[in-house]
């Protein structure tokens, strides 16, 4: 469905707009741009190139480190302990490693070797030490935020080293998945670091007048989008306005308040959103339910239900064979013992 909305969209874009689309923006998803690329809908005058969403690829980092918690799950690493728990790799370090690697992409806009380079830094810097240190990746100059480059440039000693950083065993484990997150190739796609918000806006508009998760006939459907798109250009009370005066309705005061009271209400909410306060209490939030989950996870002691887990556990137990009652003069078990036949025993 989204490979031919696209291609519809191509192909009408020169006669609808009097304009060409030289830019492909996904989240991954290759069906789409392939079927743009076989129609070809602007023939030799142009070429359309694919831009990953800055986005998806930020998302990643976290996607890839957790599924490297559930691949190893209960192995033992060369140290001789586990992947997650204290001082190791747990679900506040992979936060805060998707949230600084989508900083090492955005602050090197535009340079695929900077970036490459920044996303190195990450890992180097949560392994170091003061007697072992490993900022060769970090940025120079005294306005660096490795305090340790800084202190380099200035002279001082502002450094605080990392209060957990990250054994050899583990670093073993997260290096593929840096590498793999710095090639030079991987980060051609999204070195203009552009972005599908605007398109995810729409969407959170279009769900909740039809949501996904139900059926829709085709006319509901199409009606949800055409009001959708309204709401999201025009505001509510725009939308409502043009709809009435379209089908002649009338509409009291009152209604006219209660819209314009739902569009204060969303750009005030906006608003807040954006401010530092509401920042930071959102990124205190995440971190304190991550906090509290690593620290569940640190406590759980026995296993828990996993599908097939424990079916070799039950393999190897022996079953023990249910008592069977006897008949004290013949020695003959009860079950269908009749009186009559009983022979004492020689």
């Amino acid at each position: 469905m989204e490979a031919q909305g696209a291609k519809i969209l191509w192909e009408r874009s020169v006669e609808k707009y009097g304009l060409r689309y030289t830019t492909f923006v996904g989240d991954g998803d290759s069906s789409a741009f392939t079927m743009i690329e076989k129609c070809i809908p602007y023939r030799a005058l142009c070429t359309v190139h694919k831009e990953e969403c800055i986005g998806h690829i930020q998302k990643r980092m976290g996607s890839r480190l957790r599924k490297l918690v559930t691949d190893n799950k209960g192995e033992k690493l060369s140290d001789g302990k586990g992947l997650t728990g204290a001082g190791r790799l747990t679900h506040k370090a992979i936060d805060s490693f998707q949230t600084f690697y989508g900083k090492a992409l955005r602050q090197n806009k535009g340079d695929v070797a900077a970036m490459s380079i920044a996303t190195k830094a990450i890992l180097e810097h949560y392994r170091s030490t003061i007697s072992e240190p490993h900022h060769q990746y970090c940025p120079d100059g005294p306005d660096s935020w490795c305090k340790w480059k800084s202190d380099q440039s200035t002279g001082s000693q502002t450094y605080l080293p990392v209060k957990n950083p990250l054994p050899y065993a583990v670093v073993q484990v997260l290096q593929p998945v840096f590498n793999f997150l710095s090639r030079i190739e991987f980060l051609e796609g999204c070195k203009n670091c552009l972005t599908q918000n605007q398109n995810e806006s729409l969407h959170h508009v279009l769900w909740n007048m039809v949501p996904k998760d139900q059926f829709h006939s085709t006319n509901d459907t199409k009606l949800g989008i055409a009001i959708a798109v309204m709401v999201f250009n025009c505001g509510m009370t725009r939308t409502c306005r043009l709809i009435h005066k379209s089908y002649g309705w009338d509409f009291s005061p009152n209604a006219s308040a209660m819209w314009k009271r739902i569009d204060r209400v969303r750009l005030g909410q906006r608003k807040r959103s954006l401010t530092d306060i509401a920042k930071l209490k959102r990124k205190e939030s995440r971190g304190s339910r991550l906090a509290q989950l690593d620290a569940f996870k640190h406590k759980e002691v026995q296993p828990h239900y996993q599908s097939g887990a424990f079916h070799h556990e039950q393999e190897t137990v022996q079953s023990v064979p249910a008592k069977v009652r006897t008949c004290k003069t013949c020695g003959k078990a009860m079950k269908g013992h009749s009186k009559k036949e009983c022979v004492r025993k020689p």
